[in-house]
């Protein structure tokens, strides 16, 4: 429970805050996480990564970046927010040169995406 007082603080008062209250350090932080700070970094980095692939995936085969904006800027909402239609198509102009819009080709492309252009 901690300690309230409704006073004038004095010099003792902020001498004896200082040092009755937790600081952390180094080896407290390595108790916790079971280890150096880098590793756990690194452990928790290799757990996430599966995820960010599959993110990544289907934002590549989905489109939904740059088939929104395009969608988006042709609404009334871009009409009357002044510059939504310009943000709007740099977002869908970026993703696609990015490779996640649907307006992209060459090396960005996947093979699947290039065998059906080639029909």
């Amino acid at each position: 429970m901690a300690n309230t007082e409704n006073a004038v603080l004095d010099r003792q008062m902020v001498l004896n805050t200082l040092h009755s209250s937790k600081f952390y350090n180094y080896q407290d932080i390595q108790d916790v996480n079971g280890g150096d700070f880098l590793s756990s970094l690194k452990k928790k980095t290799n757990e996430i990564i599966p995820y960010i692939k599959d993110f990544n995936k289907y934002l590549r085969e989905q489109k939904p970046i740059s088939k929104t904006a395009d969608r988006l800027s042709k609404t009334s909402f871009a009409k009357a927010v002044p510059y939504a239609t310009d943000v709007l198509e740099t977002a869908r102009d970026v993703a696609d040169v990015w490779g996640y819009g649907e307006a992209y080709g060459g090396k960005k492309m996947n093979k699947k995406d290039l065998k059906n252009r080639a029909k």
